[in-house]
This record gives C-alpha cells, structure tokens and sequence, in this order.
C-alpha cells in the first residue's frame, strides 16, 4: 500500500512540474485570413491552411492549433470567385503586431 502511494505521489509531483509547458489559454489570441481558395477549384484548403501554418512558424510564431472555418459571409454562386473559407490560427498574445503586419486579423469574441 505504502509503494502505490509512494508511486502515486512521484507521479503527481513529477506531471505537475510539467504544467508550465502547456500552453495557458488567457495568453493566447485567435488570428484570421482567408485561405485564398475559390468556388469551384480543385485548390485543397488543408493544404493552404499548411501553407499559412508554415509561414507563421517561419516568422517564428508558435501555432497553438489551426483549422478551417468560414467567414460567415454571403458568396455569389459563380465559379472563380472567392469562398467563404478562412484559416483560424490560435498563437501568443505577443504575436500580434508581427502576425498583423503578415496580413491576418485578431478575431475579437464579444
């Protein structure tokens, strides 16, 4: 019983030094720009959501996650023109002013 215990309390100690390396939530913002695709293409959006991805990480800004998400906007029907898919990125608050600059917008929750 004393070896469990012992065990339990090692493994409680040792995970919770590990919990500076999660990332904490308050610190991190949501950024958005459109993915670029359009109506009827055979362009892949997880492939341009790659692209945006490796672009951030070049200007040496962490991606906490990524997907794909609309802009909630209506879209004429008509191929050729733009869809309605973005690229959300979840990245540090003090990325801001550089992932600005790349062309991506802060999505501010109200």
């Amino acid at each position: 019983m004393k070896k469990i215990l012992l065990l339990g309390t090692v493994l409680f100690v040792g995970l919770s030094g590990c919990q500076h390396l999660i990332p904490n939530q308050e610190h991190q913002i949501s950024i958005t720009k459109p993915l670029g695709t359009t109506q009827c293409s055979d362009t892949d959006p997880n492939t341009e959501l790659k692209k945006h991805k490796a672009v951030l990480e070049q200007a040496n800004i962490q991606v906490y996650s990524a997907e794909i998400g609309t802009d909630g906007m209506s879209h004429i029907a008509l191929c050729g023109t733009a869809d309605s898919k973005i690229a959300i990125f979840n990245v540090n608050k003090t990325s801001l002013l550089t992932v600005q600059s790349l062309g991506y917008k802060q999505i501010v929750m109200d």
